[in-house]
């Protein structure tokens, strides 16, 4: 067998497989061989002709033949080319003849990421104290009695800056009556409104049964701004905001209340589980120093995956580009049909995710074949049961919710493989000493999230 890889242009080749006549012979003689033995009728087994063989399975063996020779090599002639298919492969495979030379080809897409690549200048976790501060701890321990307060009506006085308003609520949108304005039992902290902080201005010094009146602009959600946007974009790049409408809202006071908060003491530490306060201080501080370390880690990788990204250019096939970002906005848009008769603006947006996923995956791909970085079952298993475990489901549930096992573990190893060489570069650490926990970052629900608004799976 001899391999012969042609650049057809920057991000594509063809690579081409070609056996000697003598193969091809020998593979002749030994199918004939083996078929004579098989009875025909008019003839006795091991007699028949090849002539006769040949008029009537000799298509049918040269199309075994070739089938044999692809199965038995097309993984060996991929491997000796530069790169691996990032499209479709597209076989050219004509039919061998005994005594002659046979050759099969493949064409495919590729994407062409530089070798060796440039990684110097990274940002790293070196230096950077992810220890809670004093302020931090402070204001968990807050959110800690916050939440672990009760609510005391008052009835002496009005609502002032920290109390809690229950109240119902109708509106008129630009003087018309608005159901979408309605709603009861609606409870506000006085001076935590801070998109709409006339709220808490009209609602001081209100008693239950009080009627109060507020009238605040809102966004025009009806509003279609296409237009718009086209036109805003060619003068200043900015995204143009929607117009507003005049909402003047009803609220009656059904309530007013004052949280009451625990002392911070041992017996609240018990009531949380630890022993002492001081246990208590102890763990709020390391998980805000395990989140000041997620954060920061997902940071890094974010950053150094674009400043890779900038520091290595290269080219990625417009054709693939197109035909991924037709499949992408057919599986967001199910009702479309499977014509590709789509305007460019309906496209373009999935064109730029597509072709920007493309170039991110081929370069995390790149790197970790080149720093032997690996995900193993053990990588997979480990990600599997901490999703699992967020949302307090079992595995085989968490695997459901994202889709099923093979879309799972596709998910799991495409974003831990990122992880670990990321994590890898920015630390200067051997792959295997690698911290778990920065290597292990499961996002909130993003891949959970994509597949029940996609199959609308309640979770």
């Amino acid at each position: 067998m001899k391999v012969s890889v042609d650049a057809v242009t920057p991000t594509s080749r063809r690579v081409c497989v070609s056996f000697p006549a003598t193969e091809i012979t020998r593979e002749f003689n030994e199918a004939y061989r083996s078929l004579n033995k098989v009875p025909l009728k008019g003839f006795r087994p091991g007699k028949t002709p090849r002539s006769v063989l040949t008029r009537y399975y000799g298509a049918k063996i040269a199309d075994d033949i070739a089938d044999k020779l692809v199965e038995k090599t097309v993984g060996k002639a991929l491997v000796e080319c530069d790169y691996p298919p990032a499209s479709s492969v597209t076989f050219d495979r004509p039919k061998p003849q005994e005594g002659h030379d046979f050759t099969y080809t493949l064409t495919f897409h590729i994407v062409p990421v530089p070798r060796p690549l440039i990684t110097e200048g990274l940002a790293t976790l070196d230096g950077v104290d992810f220890s809670a501060s004093p302020d931090e701890i402070s204001e968990e321990m807050k959110r800690l009695r916050v939440a672990s307060s009760e609510l005391v009506p008052i009835e002496d006085r009005g609502a002032e800056l920290g109390d809690i308003v229950t109240l119902n609520r109708t509106g008129l949108l630009d003087g018309i009556p608005s159901e979408s304005l309605a709603a009861e039992d609606v409870s506000l902290k006085l001076g935590e409104e801070r998109r709409y902080p006339e709220f808490s201005d009209a609602l001081l010094g209100a008693k239950v049964g009080d009627t109060r009146q507020v009238t605040i602009m809102i966004p025009d959600v009806s509003f279609d701004d296409t237009n718009m946007a086209h036109d805003a974009g060619d003068q200043d790049g900015t995204q143009p905001q929607p117009p507003a409408k005049e909402a003047t809202l009803t609220l009656v006071v059904t309530g007013v209340s004052r949280e009451d908060l625990p002392e911070l003491d041992d017996e609240f530490a018990k009531d949380h589980g630890f022993e002492s306060l001081k246990e208590l201080t102890e763990h709020v501080a390391l998980r805000i120093k395990e989140r000041k370390i997620k954060q920061h880690t997902s940071a890094i990788r974010e950053q150094n995956l674009n400043t890779l990204l900038e520091m290595n250019p290269f080219p990625v096939p417009d054709e693939v580009i197109e035909d991924r970002a037709h499949a992408s906005f057919h599986a967001s848009n199910p009702d479309s049909g499977d014509s590709h008769d789509h305007t460019s603006e309906q496209l373009e947006s999935h064109r730029t995710l597509v072709r920007l996923q493309l170039r991110r995956d081929s370069l995390i791909q790149e790197l970790a074949s080149q720093k032997q970085i690996t995900v193993d079952h053990d990588d997979l298993e480990s990600a599997l049961s901490e999703i699992a475990q967020q949302f307090r489901v079992a595995p085989e549930i968490a695997m459901k919710l994202m889709g099923g096992p093979e879309r799972s573990y596709d998910y799991l190893h495409a974003r831990l493989l990122r992880d670990k060489t990321l994590d890898f570069l920015a630390s200067g650490a051997h792959p295997a000493g690698t911290d778990p926990d920065l290597t292990r970052d499961p996002k909130d629900g993003d891949i959970i999230a994509e597949n029940e608004q996609a199959a609308e799976v309640g979770a």
